[in-house]
């Protein structure tokens, strides 16, 4: 058995479903970071745009994660659920815009998404970032569309540590 001997890392998640609400519970503070600012894009061009191409069996291979969903790999559940076809995970394609914030700018201590759209799979996703100090704000596009798949987006950057010189 593996014992840590500190955390390593927090999982939070909020969800949101149309007609569902009066869940109550605790309410968290309101300064936590990314996590909870609005996250707008600057007005000015992009600091760095990364272009990544889904391939058309992505949703099948995300499968291999345990999302069983019918969602992303079934055209008539796909067509119920107000869709044209299968719809991508959105984790795949939140993973896919953390790949380019970290690839881009490194590590970081907390990220931060809303999803604003779905993505098929075979579309090419367009993450443009934004530096501002440690916090890279973000939004992902669907290129074949030019639609929001992710928006409100931003990344705290872990701080490089001060020297002992």
């Amino acid at each position: 058995m593996l014992l840590l001997a500190r955390r390593s890392f927090t999982t939070r998640a909020t969800f949101f479903l149309r007609g569902c609400g009066g869940f109550g519970g605790s309410k968290r503070g309101k300064d936590r970071g990314a996590s909870t600012a609005a996250n707008k894009p600057p007005a000015r061009a992009p600091d760095v745009v990364v272009e990544e191409a889904t391939s058309d069996d992505q949703a099948a291979i995300y499968r291999l994660s345990g999302d069983y969903n019918p969602l992303h790999i079934d055209p008539a559940f796909a067509k119920v659920g107000g869709f044209k076809a299968p719809i991508l995970h959105g984790l795949c394609f939140f993973g896919i815009a953390g790949k380019a914030v970290y690839e881009r700018f490194g590590e970081f201590k907390n990220i931060k998404v809303r999803f604003a759209g779905s993505v098929i799979p075979g579309q090419t996703l367009v993450t443009e970032m934004w530096r501002d100090g440690n916090k890279i704000t973000f939004q992902t596009k669907v290129k074949e569309t030019g639609k929001l798949a992710i928006a409100g987006a931003a990344a705290e950057l872990v701080e490089a540590p001060k020297s002992k010189i």
